[in-house]
């Protein structure tokens, strides 16, 4: 059932993205900043979270890269 979920949240922010693209004469660059500004503001106000328990992030990607949890750690330096 999840990944119904993940479906459907995800092809509902691809239609709208296509809906905004076919309707207005927004670039997909800008389109692809408002998303990302989105979702800045959701996380800001606390709302980002509970979109992605809901539509049950499975990727490992993207929302948990780099949480603030995380923050406080130093990345690592690859010197190889």
């Amino acid at each position: 059932m999840q990944y119904l979920w993940a479906f459907l949240v995800g092809g509902a922010l691809c239609a709208i993205g296509q809906l905004l693209i076919d309707l207005t004469k927004l670039t997909p660059a800008r389109i692809l900043v408002a998303y990302v500004v989105s979702g800045v503001i959701l996380g800001a106000v606390g709302l980002y979270q509970p979109l992605v328990d809901f539509a049950g992030h499975r990727s490992g990607q993207g929302s948990n890269r780099y949480s603030r949890t995380d923050a406080h750690r130093k990345m690592p330096i690859n010197t190889a």
